[in-house]
Formats: C-alpha cells, sequence, structure tokens
C-alpha cells in the first residue's frame, strides 16, 4: 500500500492510546475471529487424508475456450535415489515454488514416502512491476510466476543427482548438488538477481513458457542433451536441443533444435525419457494438458536419425485421463518394469503398480494416492475472512509471505489451542489471529530459505478477505489489539478504487487512494487506536469507495492480532 498522486491524505494518528470507539456498527465482519475452518498444516506435505500434497495456488494458464485463466495447476514430480540408501526417493514441486523431498522408507517394489521437508531453493525470479499506460497503475508481471517443471539427474558426473528446473518464464536452471552421497545440499543465492538459468538462444530471449525440461544423451556423444516441453500457445511440440558444450557448461539454440514429437492441439506436454517397450532405444512418455499421459516409441533406425512414433495413450486402470495438467516420472528399479508416479490439478501424487511384463507394462488397477506421514504438525484453524495475501485461500499460505519462505503460518488460536494464550483482562473476544514460523526439525534441508528481494517483498501481509464501504470526507475510528515479538515495521491501512456513487459519473477506474499508519507493538498485548479521514483534490466528489485492509511487516517471530474495528464517526 503506497500514497499514489492527486489525493490529499490527512491522517490524524493517536499512537497506541485507546479510545473510546463510536457506536455505529463495526465495517469489519467477523472482528471475533469465529469463523474459520479447520485444516491440516501443509507444512508436511500432506493433504487432509495423509496424501502427499504440496502447497498449490491458481497460475495463468490456457483453457479449454482458448482463454487465459487462472487455473489449479500440478506439482512436478521426479525420482532418484538421494541419500544413498539405494532406493527411489522423490522431489516434488508444486505452483508456488517450493520443492520438497520425500525420502523412501519403504522397499524397492513397495515405496513409501514419509514426511516433506522443503528444499533450501528457490526460482522464482523477482517480481517485474510495470505500469499501466491508461490507467498509470503500477501492477505485477504475472510472468514472475512459478510452476517448476524438475529432473533428477547427475549433470556434472559427480555421482551425485542434481536439480534441474524449468520455470513460468521459461527460464533452464541448474542446482548443483553440493552435499554427499547420503546428504544431499541445494542452494540459491540469497539476492534472486543473481540466479544464471541456462540460455536456450543466441539472442537470449526466452524459448517458451512452463518450460518442461529431461537431460538425456540421445547423440550418444556423453553430453547430457534436453528434450523441453512448453506449454506455449499453439506451439505446444517435444522439442531435442543437442548439446554442443559439456556437461559442466552446456550449450543449447535454436541451431541445434530440432522437433521430435509435433503438438498436434496437445498442451502444457510434460516429457519424461524412459525406455517404455525395453527395446534398448530411450522412448518419451509426456503428460498433458487434459489429462492424458502418451506414449511416444522411438523408431529411429539408428541415433543419427531420431524419429518418433505417434502417441499411444496409457491406461490406468479404465482410464486413460488422470485429471487436469498431468506430469509423470518412472520408478524403474524394478527389473525393466517401470511404475508410474503422476500428479494432476488436484495437487496429489498418485503411484500406478505396473504389473506387466518387459516391453509390455500394464497397470490392471487404478492408480492410488500416495500416503505419507506420519504429520507431525498438529491441525490448525485458518480464518474465513483473513489470511496472508487478500484473500483466504491455501491453508492460510498465500502470497502474504515473502516469496521463497517456507514454513511461515496464519492461524487463529486461542486458550484451548494454544497453551499460555490469554487475552487481556476485561476484553469479550477469546480468538486471536497469529502468524508465526513453524518449529520444523529438518534431518536433510535443516536450513531455511529467505530471498532477497525488492523491499516490498521484503514484507509480510495479512489480508481481510471482505470490502469496506468507506465513505469520502468522512472520519473513522480503526482499532485492534496486538502483541508481537521478532517482527519490525509494521503498519495497517486502507487501499482500493474509489467509484463515485451516482451513475454515470466522472472517475478514472485507476483511480486509488491509500492510507497507512505504522504502530509499534510490544509483547504483552496493548490497543491501537487511531482516527482516519480523507478528502480527495478532486473537482468531482468520489463519495463511495470499497476498500480493503491489511497489516504488513518485516521480519519473522510471532505477531498476535484480535478484534479488529472500523467505525464511522458521527
Amino acid at each position: 500500500m503506497k500514497f499514489l498522486g492527486l489525493l490529499f491524505l490527512a491522517l490524524s494518528y493517536s499512537s497506541l492510546l485507546a479510545q473510546d470507539v463510536p457506536s455505529t456498527r463495526n465495517l469489519m465482519q467477523d472482528s471475533l475471529l469465529t469463523s474459520f475452518t479447520e485444516q491440516v498444516n501443509p507444512w508436511a506435505g500432506l493433504d487432509i487424508n495423509g496424501n502427499l500434497h504440496g502447497i498449490c495456488e491458481p497460475q495463468l494458464a490456457v483453457g479449454d475456450n482458448g482463454g487465459v485463466n487462472a487455473t489449479q495447476l500440478s506439482p512436478s514430480v521426479a525420482v532418484g535415489d538421494l541419500n544413498g540408501d539405494g532406493l527411489l526417493d522423490l522431489v516434488l514441486a508444486d505452483p508456488m515454488g517450493f520443492i520438497w523431498y520425500f525420502p523412501n522408507s519403504g522397499t524397492a517394489t513397495q515405496p513409501k514416502f514419509t514426511t516433506g521437508e522443503v528444499m533450501s531453493v528457490w526460482l522464482g525470479a523477482p517480481v517485474i512491476k510495470e505500469t499501466d499506460r491508461e490507467s498509470n497503475d503500477v501492477r505485477e508481471n504475472v510472468t514472475s510466476k512459478y510452476v517448476p517443471r524438475i529432473q533428477l539427474v547427475d549433470f556434472d558426473g559427480d555421482g551425485r543427482l542434481d536439480l534441474v528446473v524449468g520455470t513460468f518464464q521459461g527460464k533452464l536452471f541448474y542446482i548443483r548438488n553440493s552435499g554427499t552421497s547420503t546428504q544431499p545440499k541445494f542452494e540459491t543465492p540469497n539476492d534472486l538477481n543473481q540466479l544464471k538459468s541456462i540460455p536456450l538462444r543466441t539472442d537470449g530471449r526466452l524459448d517458451c513458457n512452463y518450460l518442461s525440461p529431461f537431460l538425456y544423451d540421445f547423440t550418444g556423444s556423453g553430453r547430457l542433451d534436453l528434450v523441453r516441453g512448453d506449454g506455449t500457445y499453439s506451439a505446444n511440440s517435444i522439442f531435442l536441443f543437442t548439446n554442443k558444450g559439456t556437461n559442466s557448461d552446456p550449450m543449447f539454440n535454436e541451431t541445434d533444435q530440432v522437433k521430435i514429437i509435433p503438438g498436434m492441439g496437445r498442451e502444457l506436454l510434460t516429457p519424461i525419457v524412459v525406455d517404455w517397450n525395453n527395446d534398448g532405444k530411450p522412448d518419451i512418455l509426456a503428460g498433458e494438458r487434459t489429462g492424458q499421459i502418451e506414449f511416444f516409441p522411438n523408431t529411429s533406425p539408428d541415433k543419427d536419425h531420431l524419429t518418433f512414433g505417434e502417441g499411444q495413450p496409457i491406461k490406468i486402470g479404465n482410464q486413460t485421463k488422470f485429471g487436469q495438467f498431468t506430469t509423470v516420472a518412472a520408478l524403474t528399479n524394478k527389473a525393466n518394469v517401470p511404475d508410474l508416479i503422476y500428479t494432476n490439478d488436484t495437487g496429489q501424487i498418485f503411484l500406478a503398480h505396473n504389473t506387466g511384463m518387459p516391453g509390455a507394462p500394464s497397470f490392471a488397477a487404478p492408480a492410488q494416492p500416495i500416503k505419507g506421514g506420519p504429520n507431525p504438525y498438529p491441525k490448525i484453524l485458518v480464518s474465513n475472512t483473513w489470511s496472508f495475501g487478500n484473500s483466504p485461500l491455501h491453508h492460510g499460505v498465500n502470497e502474504g509471505s515473502p516469496y521463497g519462505v517456507p514454513y511461515e503460518i496464519l492461524e487463529v488460536v486461542n486458550a484451548e489451542r494454544e497453551p499460555g494464550f490469554a487475552p487481556p483482562d476485561g476484553v469479550a473476544w477469546k480468538n486471536a489471529l497469529e502468524y508465526k514460523l513453524v518449529d520444523h526439525n529438518n534431518i536433510y534441508f535443516p536450513e531455511s530459505f529467505y530471498p532477497k528481494t525488492d523491499e516490498d517483498r521484503q514484507k509480510h501481509a495479512i489480508g481481510y478477505g471482505g470490502r469496506l464501504p468507506l465513505v469520502s470526507e468522512t472520519q473513522y475510528q480503526v482499532s485492534f489489539w496486538v502483541k508481537a515479538t521478532g517482527v519490525h515495521d509494521l503498519t495497517y491501512g486502507f487501499g482500493g478504487e474509489q467509484r463515485s456513487k451516482n451513475p454515470g459519473a466522472d472517475y478514472s477506474p485507476g483511480h486509488t487512494i491509500d492510507i497507512v499508519n505504522s504502530f509499534s507493538p510490544g509483547s504483552s498485548w496493548s490497543r491501537v487506536s487511531d482516527t482516519i479521514s480523507w478528502a480527495t483534490t478532486s473537482e468531482k466528489k468520489h463519495d463511495t469507495s470499497n476498500f480493503g485492509f491489511g497489516i504488513k511487516f518485516e521480519g519473522q517471530g510471532s505477531l498476535y492480532i484480535a478484534d479488529v474495528e472500523v467505525h464511522q464517526i458521527p
């Protein structure tokens, strides 16, 4: 929330002194925080049923009608032995950009993936802010969204599996495993501007979006070539980029690119390489937007003349479609009879057991969601009207947390849910919002990642999901209870588009007003109580507005907010 031109903001700030609240109705719905739902704590990587699950949020994608809409996309999966126990572990990248590690504690034929850990890896680009030429609004460029697609592969030949990632923007990243054969370690720089991607064009431009990479030595040169799927609308094909560099310094560009599988109407193709029919040649399996997983047989006469046959839908149980936006990985540690792991737009991860023979895969039974657990975290109460960000979404975890920061949560607490919690004497409310860092005990990735971004993105944002019908040329009483430790630079504020109540009145659609006040809570409960007022400098009065309300702060610690009230002063 920032001050914008052409608006005169007259603020009367009464610091932390309590004042009598006017008798008009409270414009904040559910100020006592009695509207909430019980949900699973998402930071174990499990859903309410104990199935493996990343944190999901709608991102932009082309839909059935050809339009671009906010759509629930799938996670991406990769398998490989990261801890040296001979079992294939699972790595999951969710649409929010978090990359999870699930160790396999089962067997080669009966894998079991337990509690997940968030890796200290973040590949979201710094947010690009653009100014709209018509409204002069400053907006975020949606191409900074994440949706990573991943592969585990020994990129540099040191015997450790590295991480290859493709992003929404069409960037390709290689993250080296600098750990040991039993203790993986992946790191990215705190300053996201220092991230270096592997270019796919000689002119440095991006080649596609929703880049889905898979590295494999197709040419027999000892160098890993790139198989690339993408989500570029109307141009969805699978390409092969021949590596003209080395594995430690690959060189991919359009001069060594060939289309190996035409899109033919398919969208958001997510390919992997596996010898599916056991003929000694690498085939391709690919998930796609409509939920199919297709097998493209390698029909090449030799490695210098690469050709693939038409796609053949894979049937699992009696199904050939498995949700939408499927991604797939093959569990190949059984003797030439690979099982399949796939994901879809539900955010779940499914395991399909191959009951066929080498060269003749068969999946007689439907795939089942992969169970995990136990969940080390108790369930939480999530407010129906407040969340990180501007609306109550996804377990109280949203973009109100600085991008790339895991293990933060916003929940409703009271004396029954939290030992030692006590409201101040004499108040009527019993519940409060609490922001906190979840106490986690990671074995493989103990360090959390906190990216250095621009000033505004360092802040946390707690947003009220409703809208307030504030009236111009009017004073309001704002009050709430608060206590905090370990956080700083706290502000609360109102912001939104200002509209006239008169039909046909002249107003600019981007005409906004913002009010921001600072406050400094202590470790004990105190009450913030302010009087706010404003007036526009426009000759035409804009009498009614629908405003949002939010609280921002920096740092990690604990913050409690309770009994937020906004009253019009008669």
